[in-house]
């Protein structure tokens, strides 16, 4: 009888053993997921960052033209005897204030 009791209790010490080491292998393992879990979060929130700087870079390009062209067209319809000391723009509205040599410009 002792000596099965013997046997019994290492048995079931080994078999508690390798499950405490299956345990650990498991929560080490969960560990390193977190961490490249972390590492994924970084790498999405930045490539989130450069998609939002891209959208903005090429909406600016996109307007270029049409802030260029509006210059031309101001330079061209303004007559020489005007002379534009301001520009402001809010939105869509552009305000411009100038003076002109004579009332009848």
């Amino acid at each position: 009888g002792l000596v099965l009791s013997v046997l019994m209790w290492a048995f079931f010490n080994q078999r508690l053993n390798d499950q405490q080491q299956a345990n650990q292998l498991v929560q080490e393992s969960n560990a390193q997921l977190d961490v490249q879990l972390k590492t994924l979060d970084g790498l999405q929130a930045r490539r989130d960052e450069i998609v939002d700087r891209m959208k903005l870079i090429q909406d600016l390009q996109g307007k270029r033209p049409v802030v260029v062209r509006m210059f031309d067209e101001v330079a061209r319809l303004t007559p020489s005897q005007m002379y534009l000391d301001r520009f402001e723009r809010k939105d869509n509205k552009f305000t411009f204030q100038g003076r002109a040599e004579s009332p009848n410009t």
